[in-house]
């Protein structure tokens, strides 16, 4: 958990967000009953993120820890929580407001806000656990392997290797189930909440989703896979992003190696702007004669560097070169306000 100043604008700018929405609604709170609030649920999240950090690392029974262990944080939230509604009940004289805590409703409440915080933490210890295989795969394209790919067997070694964070050691099936939780939980209060949560299991089951023996995988599950990105992201942002995705020719029966065009999408999300109406994103993805082409065009965000292709894009490019050497083509064409990316494979 690096970064903590990131940590902190993060969060300012979430809370900001939820309290200029409430108090559009009407509710207003005193700044000691938001900052109590917050404070709980801040320390919920990365409770639940260490809390999944040490089970996963542990020889413990995972299915069972995780049920245990979000069980007792709930608990120890709605603790937290009365005692916090006593302090301000005491505070500002509410008089016989502490009877309103033990209503249904007010549990509801209690409960579905810390549930909320569970998922995005669940959600944020994925992230992190997926760019820490990401980072020791870059690690070994950058190795001296390399140079000692003559032999097949070595060879063979780093493809596996490459494709290792798809093939993690957790076991998918009780996460599965914790999100089908979350979602059952959440979809009486939230719909956009709970199609959040069903885009999100998605990816995840398409990223812990076992590659061939040829380290390929169906080219239809990774335009899906993509679909799915750029509709959680339209969640998000509240459907703001002006983005045109085209799909165009068959892809059922074609294989490419995995997660390597969601680098390229990875990076419009990180660097371009998707907000300007009058400048549209366009991703084109086609196939026609087992040739792929995808093409990428977005407006630059001048708030941010963009210095070179960035970390994602270098690896793309290096696990092309390494699956398909001259079997594709890789064009970027940029200047100060656009970019633009060129991508053909003969699969």
């Amino acid at each position: 958990m690096g970064n903590w100043y990131k940590h902190i604008i993060i969060w300012s700018i979430f809370i900001l967000y939820e309290i200029s929405f409430v108090t559009l609604l009407g509710v207003h709170a005193n700044v000691i009953d938001y900052a109590l609030h917050y404070a709980i649920n801040i320390a919920l999240f990365y409770v639940n993120v260490a809390g999944f950090q040490c089970i996963f690392a542990s020889r413990f029974n995972k299915p069972i820890s995780i049920a245990l262990f979000i069980s007792l944080e709930l608990v120890v939230y709605l603790l937290f929580e009365y005692g916090v509604f006593i302090l301000l009940t005491h505070l500002f004289h509410l008089g016989n407001k502490r009877i309103d805590f033990f209503s249904r409703i007010e549990l509801f409440k209690s409960v579905y806000r810390g549930i909320y915080f569970i998922g995005f933490s669940i959600g944020y210890w994925f992230a992190l656990s997926v760019t820490k295989q990401k980072k020791i795969i870059l690690e070994l394209e950058n190795s001296a392997l390399r140079d000692k790919m003559q032999s097949a067997d070595l060879e063979n070694k780093l493809v596996l290797a490459k494709n290792a964070y798809l093939q993690s050691q957790l076991n998918p099936h009780f996460l599965f189930n914790t999100l089908n939780f979350i979602y059952n939980s959440v979809r009486k209060v939230s719909a956009q909440g709970a199609s959040a949560i069903l885009l999100l299991s998605d990816m995840m089951r398409y990223s812990l989703s076992d590659a061939g023996v040829d380290g390929k995988v169906s080219l239809d599950d990774e335009t899906a896979h993509i679909k799915n990105f750029i509709a959680l992201n339209q969640v998000r942002f509240d459907k703001t992003l002006n983005v045109i995705f085209n799909l165009k020719g068959a892809f059922e029966n074609e294989k490419i190696i995995p997660l390597v065009l969601i680098s390229f999408i990875e990076n419009i999300y990180k660097h371009g702007d998707l907000t300007d109406e009058t400048f549209p994103t366009l991703i084109d993805i086609s196939c026609h004669n087992r040739i792929l082409k995808m093409n990428c065009v977005n407006k630059k965000n001048r708030s941010f560097n963009n210095n070179g292709w960035g970390i994602g894009v270098a690896n793309a490019k290096a696990r092309l070169d390494t699956y398909y050497t001259d079997k594709y083509k890789l064009e970027i064409i940029e200047d100060d306000y656009r970019y633009e990316v060129l991508l053909a494979i003969q699969l």
